[in-house]
């Protein structure tokens, strides 16, 4: 599906949400979705049980489910705006990183597979090399895209 400068909607996103990830479950309601899948972002990775919620015209909401993510002593998350939601922050939306005529499933979700990666590699050496552009806990329950 060719990307323009429209928004999509959330039949288009569901559609090819449903096409790229038959397996995984999907809600869909009049102003947004939920969706979730299980998924190991690498053969030498683990395997998680993730969730994309999406309204509208905000960015999509991407949450690790379980497992609990490892946390070294004393260190929050890297790149998560809620520890304990495990919301994971996979765009720096000042800069427009995404926005709603984008597919969630050719962008968030390949996106959290990246961090997922990136998550291990951190796990053992306590370095994030996932790059980007972290604020902090942000209030990013409803970031305009």
């Amino acid at each position: 599906m060719a990307q323009g400068s429209k928004q999509l909607s959330i039949a288009q996103q569901a559609f090819e949400l449903r096409r790229w990830y038959p397996e995984a479950t999907l809600h869909p309601r009049q102003a947004g979705l939920t969706w979730e899948h299980t998924i190991t972002p690498h053969p030498l990775c683990g395997t998680y049980d993730v969730k994309v919620d999406y309204d509208l015209g905000y960015v999509p909401q991407a949450f690790v489910v379980s497992p609990k993510l490892f946390r070294h002593d004393g260190l929050d998350l890297p790149h998560c705006y809620n520890q304990e939601k495990q919301s994971l922050c996979l765009v720096y939306q000042t800069a427009r990183e995404w926005t709603s005529n984008m597919l969630i499933a050719r962008t968030t979700v390949p996106w959290i597979s990246e961090w997922l990666i990136h998550y291990e590699i951190w796990c053992v050496t306590e370095t994030w090399e996932g790059g980007g552009f972290h604020v902090g806990h942000a209030p990013w329950e409803r970031q305009r895209a």
